[in-house]
């Protein structure tokens, strides 16, 4: 099983019929169950959907899961993904209120000059995507203006506007956050 989409004629309104059929995978054994989880199986693990859209965000508050967003992604549509799983929470078998997760992909290092060059692997990485060039990780490179136009560097910077890199602060928590100082780019 290949997460759960099964092949590349799947759309995202065939997700719901196929959750269903992985729901039960920790549950008891049962007669005919084509899949089991060694060693989950009778575990009952509760199921977290991961999605990076409005429309997984809606369905995991419709099911009363807990749902976690990919920031790393689609960071420009973390607030609203967000909002519409609170909005579309129903209390379920799994969760009484809602459980929200965030991805985000974060670098951290011993000073922020190091932290800044060490983000220049996913930032070479994401303009590879745009270029539709091998998505490889790259080396870490002291500057990427000699790699990128501006429109490039403006679609990358949107690409990783959730990232968090840094040196750790001690003592610093809450949004923006998350464990490490976000430094300019």
């Amino acid at each position: 099983m290949r997460a759960l989409r099964r092949d590349l004629r799947q759309t995202v309104m065939n997700f719901p019929h196929y959750w269903k059929s992985c729901a039960p995978i920790s549950a008891q054994p049962s007669p005919g169950k084509p899949v089991k989880a060694i060693p989950g199986q009778g575990s009952n693990v509760p199921i977290t959907l991961l999605g990076s859209s409005g429309f997984s965000a809606q369905l995991a508050g419709r099911l009363g899961l807990p749902f976690a967003f990919a920031a790393h992604f689609a960071p420009e549509y973390l607030y609203t993904a967000s909002r519409l799983y609170r909005v579309s929470f129903r209390p379920g078998d799994v969760l009484r209120t809602p459980y929200l997760m965030v991805a985000v992909p974060v670098i951290a290092a011993e000073t922020d000059a190091a932290a800044r060059r060490l983000f220049t692997t996913p930032q070479q990485r994401f303009l590879r995507l745009i270029r539709n060039q091998p998505v490889e990780l790259l080396p870490p490179v002291d500057s990427m203006e000699e790699l990128w136009q501006d429109s490039e560097r403006a679609a990358v910077e949107t690409r990783l506007s959730a990232a968090h890199r840094g040196i750790e602060r001690d003592g610093e928590s809450g949004p923006g956050k998350a464990g490490v100082r976000n430094s300019s780019r």
